[in-house]
């Protein structure tokens, strides 16, 4: 595999495409991708330093008797999120379908979710509800 297949395998990968939507744009083994994104993950992970931020490399200053910091601040956390999509733990999301617009969508961590958003559960609940009328 060559550096630019991995480059073009990274950012398809952070934009959310699953390994056989990869493969099939790359021309490489949906196996051999699954490999290479898991020893990258695996690097990524022992890499980590417990006193620098991810993002930006900042040193931080841990609390005492709470969880240890990885971000020094919130932009610093949406950013490396935003860009590292495919480190993230998906294990616990589900696929279901919205009871109201019947749009798919990914829950994650709440198995029984109905709706896709506050919208759709509004509109669900009592109907098509506007806010534009003047009271008379």
């Amino acid at each position: 595999m060559t550096e630019e297949q991995k480059i073009k395998i990274k950012l398809l990968r952070a934009q959310n495409l699953t390994f056989t939507q990869i493969s099939e744009q790359t021309g490489i083994s949906r196996n051999t991708i699954k490999s290479f994104m898991h020893r990258e993950t695996s690097k990524n992970v022992a890499v980590y330093d417990k006193n620098t931020c991810l993002q930006c490399g900042k040193t931080l200053i841990q609390p005492s008797k709470t969880k240890p910091r990885k971000f020094c601040c919130e932009s610093c956390r949406n950013a490396y999120w935003n860009t590292h999509r495919y480190l993230s733990n998906q294990s616990n999301s589900t696929y279901i379908i919205c009871a109201y617009c019947r749009k798919p969508f990914n829950s994650h961590g709440r198995k029984n979710r109905k709706y896709c958003c506050r919208k759709c559960y509004i509109n669900a609940r009592f109907g098509e509800v506007s806010h534009d009328k003047k009271p008379t």
